[in-house]
This record gives structure tokens, C-alpha cells and sequence, in this order.
């Protein structure tokens, strides 16, 4: 077995997934970054998560894999020759890698630096070591776990949660929601995946009922381009209401940053911004349909509630993202969840102060 670098001066993590997944590795970056606070740290991802993570400070560096491309080679060549420039020494850099995929593990092998990984990855032997990852962990915490060999300790690791440091709002957000000073809930009713989208018209059943029984407060309804139909529909219902903001597509992952933290809760499907309210500690609610809180991407807030079906259904879980429709085409997982339901938990969660 290679010998690792203890301690290492530079640390590339590669974590080239989804949005929620490069959230949720800051857990690892930023304990490595209090543990080794001598040491470089450096990440490897894809553009969006660039523009994520670019504001954090305890990231010395951030390099995008252009995952576009045909030509393997050619990317691994372009982020090879962007590292160049820190004349990185083989003795004294390690590789952490969460990301499983045969890309991340062949990159991995093409940079040539000692690499921990999980033992269930692609090509896992090339690894100069390797951690068994514990099913029963959040996954926030099994990607701190590849600190083990670095003698991070297990309360270290158990400990270590999403982090983002938060920025202040940029001028194209409302003046009004800037100056807003009551609760502010954040709306998320969006996902990349279609099966775990609870129903739009329970969405806006929800925020009726809040707007009803818990005035005076502000809402803020938040999302991507690809779903500012969401917010079109709810504006039909909801746009002349005070202190409702749609800004479903009208902003960027920078004001994320500024929004997730200005809020006092947030409800939320499985998608990234469950994520990014983990990452400030924000109260969440958490939809849950096809997947299911076993799968381990939990909220990790201290305030927090899972909600779920009522039925027992032998079909669920149905995939480990959850498909684009429901296979059994009754989607029973997500309609039988009520707005009343998960408005029983948004107020569980207001403590008295805010209510």
C-alpha cells in the first residue's frame, strides 16, 4: 500500500456530480481545511459547482472538468495543465475523491498523486487506500470519512456538516425582500428529477394555509430557469399577495448565498437547496416521495422534519434518484402527502419567537 502524505500540504478533492452532491462534500473540504489549515486546498468539479463554491474562502482553488466533452484526454490534459502552475509535489499531494464514476477515477489515475476513495468505486483498487463507506451514515459524513487516514478523528467526522459562508445580497434582488424584517419562508418546489417534485397544487395549498394562519410573513419561491413554470403558476394565484417573491429563475447560486440564510425555514423537495439550508443550519421541512431518508441525504439542520407518505407502498423506493415519471403512473408517493400535513411541521418548527 502507498504511503499517503501525513500531513499533506495539498489536498485536491474531485467531486463532479450533481449540485446537492458538491454541497454536501464541503462537509469533508471544510474539516480538512480546519485540520490541515497549512495545507492547499483544491477542487476539482463541474462549472455549476464553480460558481457555487467560488466565494469560499477556506477553497484555495477551483478547477472545472468539462464533463461536455467526447475527448476524455483532452479535459484530463486541460486540468492537469491548470494545476501545473502550483507545482504540486507527488510526496506531499493527496487526492480525495467521493465522486464513484470511472471519469473521476481515471482522472484521478491521470494526475498520478496518491488517492483515497470508497471502496465501492470505480476502479477503487488503483486507490492507494480505500474506505469502506458505512450505509448507515449521512453522506455528508461517509465523505468526511475518507479523512480517516488522516487521522481525523471519528467525532471530528461525525460532527463535520455542510458549510457555506454567506454573502451579502446583490442589487438585483428586491429592494423589499432586503429590507424585509419579518419570517421569511423559502419555497423549493423544483427538482432535476420529476418523480420527487411534490404536486405544484399542494405547493400552493401550502402557502395558502401559511399565509392564512401565520401572518404576518414573507415568502420567497425559489428555483432554476428550467422551472419558472412553477413560478408562473403560482403567481396566478399569488402574485398581488404582500410580501411574495417569485424569483424562480431571477437568480443566481452567488444569491443562494444571501437568500438561504435571510430565511427562517425552509420547505423543500429532495433537490439541492435541502442542501444549502444544511449548509447555514436553516429549519427545514423535507418532501420526500420516491426516494427515502435511508438513501442518506437527509437535512442536516438542526431544526428539521421529514415528511412522507402516509401509505405503505411495496414500490417505493423506486430508484435511487427517482425516475422522471412515476413507473406505476399512480404517483401515490407524493399525492397522498397533504399541504395540512406538511404545514403541521412548518409550525412545529416556528418556535415561539417567530410565530
Amino acid at each position: 500500500m502507498s504511503l499517503l502524505p501525513n500531513p499533506p500540504h495539498n489536498i485536491i478533492w474531485i467531486q463532479t456530480a450533481f449540485l446537492g452532491d458538491i454541497v454536501l462534500t464541503t462537509a469533508g473540504i471544510h474539516l480538512a481545511a480546519q485540520k490541515f489549515p497549512r495545507a492547499q486546498h483544491f477542487l476539482i468539479t463541474t462549472q455549476t459547482g464553480k460558481l457555487a463554491l467560488h466565494q469560499q474562502d477556506y477553497l484555495t482553488d477551483i478547477f472545472v472538468l468539462d464533463k461536455s466533452t467526447r475527448n476524455l484526454w483532452r479535459t484530463f490534459r486541460d486540468v492537469k495543465q491548470a494545476l501545473a502552475p502550483r507545482c504540486l509535489s507527488v510526496e506531499k499531494t493527496l487526492i480525495i475523491k467521493p465522486h464513484l464514476s470511472l471519469r473521476s477515477a481515471l482522472l484521478a489515475k491521470y494526475l498520478g498523486f496518491a488517492t483515497v476513495t470508497f471502496s465501492n468505486s470505480s476502479l477503487a483498487l488503483l486507490a492507494a487506500q480505500k474506505i469502506k463507506p458505512d450505509d448507515q451514515q449521512h453522506i455528508s459524513t461517509r465523505i468526511a470519512s475518507l479523512l480517516t487516514p488522516l487521522e481525523v478523528s471519528p467525532a471530528d467526522i461525525t460532527a463535520a456538516k455542510p458549510y457555506l459562508a454567506a454573502s451579502k445580497p446583490a442589487a438585483h434582488i428586491p429592494r423589499d425582500l432586503r429590507n424585509f424584517a419579518g419570517k421569511l419562508i423559502a419555497l423549493a418546489p423544483g427538482s432535476q428529477w420529476g418523480t420527487k417534485m411534490w404536486p405544484l397544487e399542494n405547493y400552493r395549498a401550502l402557502l395558502a394555509l401559511m399565509l392564512a394562519r401565520l401572518a404576518p410573513l414573507g415568502v420567497v419561491v425559489l428555483g432554476n430557469q428550467k422551472e419558472i413554470y412553477l413560478g408562473k403558476t403560482l403567481d396566478e394565484q399569488f402574485a398581488t399577495q404582500k410580501n411574495y417573491w417569485n424569483l424562480i429563475g431571477k437568480t443566481s447560486l452567488d444569491d443562494l448565498l444571501y437568500l438561504i440564510p435571510h430565511s427562517k425555514l425552509i420547505v423543500t423537495n429532495d433537490n439541492a437547496i435541502a442542501h444549502y439550508a444544511s449548509a447555514f443550519n436553516v429549519a427545514t421541512v423535507m418532501i420526500f416521495g420516491p426516494t427515502v431518508p435511508a438513501f442518506g441525504f437527509t437535512p442536516r439542520a438542526d431544526r428539521q422534519a421529514i415528511v412522507e407518505t402516509p401509505l405503505s407502498l411495496a414500490c417505493r423506493p423506486c430508484s435511487s434518484h427517482g425516475p422522471k415519471r412515476c413507473p406505476r403512473r399512480h404517483f401515490r408517493c407524493m399525492r397522498s402527502i397533504s399541504a395540512e400535513q406538511v404545514f403541521q411541521q412548518v409550525v412545529r418548527l416556528l418556535d415561539d419567537r417567530d410565530r
